[in-house]
């Protein structure tokens, strides 16, 4: 069954799209970074960004807390969104082509290609491969809009969400010399590999999640034979 939380609050805004870096906002707190470790289930598992610290109590970034959990999380217009089973897309402004999300489905992985479409911006995950020490993903982003838009692809990954017998993990990203464009320009298309720690062989599903602008595009991929 569908479960939504909606939290509107601005410093959890923060926490989404903290940066991980110690600051001081206004003489209002102080944040520092801390080193926790975050185990769910018994399993400890890696954030993309370090937890901080305010006043004595710890704050977690909430897009990797939902990704380790299960969780899809958004943001938009101040309100921050947690939901489970349930796939967040911006339907009015979606262009339906083959093996398109939409905001009513709930996680169901599917076959690559899949392609979302949103804003003016389409992402597409072409072929998901194992490097020798990554997982490396092909993804085409291409941009109709008349202004360029920032990207950012370093979320956890999840892979072998809910399946049984099979514990839940994330993967960070992993940087080589060619890393994938953290900008598309206005009216351009871009393709490159996004490499990602490597999972095991074997994995049957990958959660993957890309932020353009002000969107963020989730693919939930059905890797059962590929990898």
């Amino acid at each position: 069954m569908k479960e939504k939380f909606k939290i509107a609050s601005a410093f959890l805004c923060g926490a989404l799209l903290f940066s991980g870096v110690s600051f001081a906002a206004t003489g209002d707190f102080v944040a520092k970074t801390s080193k926790f470790k975050i185990v769910v289930n018994g399993k400890e598992q890696k954030l993309a960004k370090s937890p901080v610290t305010i006043d004595g109590s710890a704050y977690v970034p909430v897009r990797d807390v939902g990704s380790i959990t299960g969780y899809e999380v958004g943001f938009k217009n101040g309100v921050i969104s947690l939901d489970n089973e349930a796939v967040i897309i911006d339907h009015l402004n979606t262009t339906t082509t083959t093996n398109v999300s939409t905001e009513s489905d709930v996680i169901k992985f599917k076959k690559l290609p899949i392609t979302i479409e949103k804003n003016g911006i389409s992402v597409t995950v072409n072929r998901v491969s194992q490097g020798e020490n990554s997982t490396d993903l092909d993804v085409t982003v291409v941009n109709s809009l008349d202004s360029r838009k920032n990207i950012r692809y370093d979320l956890s990954m999840g892979s072998n969400l809910r399946v049984e017998g099979i514990p839940f993990s994330t993967k960070g990203t992993f940087y080589g010399k060619e890393n994938f464009p953290s900008m598309v320009a206005a009216k351009e298309t871009i393709n490159g590999i996004i490499t990602k720690e490597k999972v095991s062989s074997g994995t049957k599903n990958i959660v993957f999640h890309i932020e353009i602008g002000a969107s963020t595009y989730s693919f939930y991929i059905d890797t059962d034979g590929d990898l």
